[in-house]
């Protein structure tokens, strides 16, 4: 692709495409003959950087079935919330394994927060971490 583009210009294929989707608008070139494939290859070129802050806001802008099945985890985090309300100091961890839902739990959560105009700290960790306390 480096090699097609036109100076100053950045054409992707499509695996990375799809690695970088959500954090760019991109303009589908269309399908070109690329040297040493049988058939053309989709083009992507991105144009300007999405305002993301988090990897989770692309899925909420693609829409969000209803949320079920963490009732008592989104409770649990409310009454954290109700304790420092009241003047307590909290510090709460989501952790589980990939696919449990987390990054849902945790937006609906700061939904709730939202409302209120709440102030709050959030803070990630690395997926690649497990030995890094």
């Amino acid at each position: 692709m480096q090699q097609m583009a036109p100076p100053g210009a950045i054409w992707v294929a499509e695996a990375t495409y799809w690695a970088a989707r959500e954090a760019f608008e991109w303009q589908v070139l269309g399908p070109m003959p690329v040297k040493g494939r049988a058939a053309p290859v989709p083009v992507y070129e991105p144009h300007g950087r999405l305002q993301v802050r988090s990897r989770f806001d692309p899925v909420v802008w693609r829409g969000l079935t209803q949320f079920t099945g963490r009732d008592s985890e989104l409770e649990r985090l409310l009454a954290a919330w109700g304790e420092v309300q009241q003047g307590y100091g909290r510090v709460v961890s989501v952790v589980g394994e990939a696919g449990l839902g987390k990054s849902r739990l945790v937006y609906e959560f700061k939904q709730r927060l939202e409302q209120e105009a709440a102030r709050y700290v959030e803070g990630t960790c690395f997926t690649y971490g497990d030995g890094i306390s």
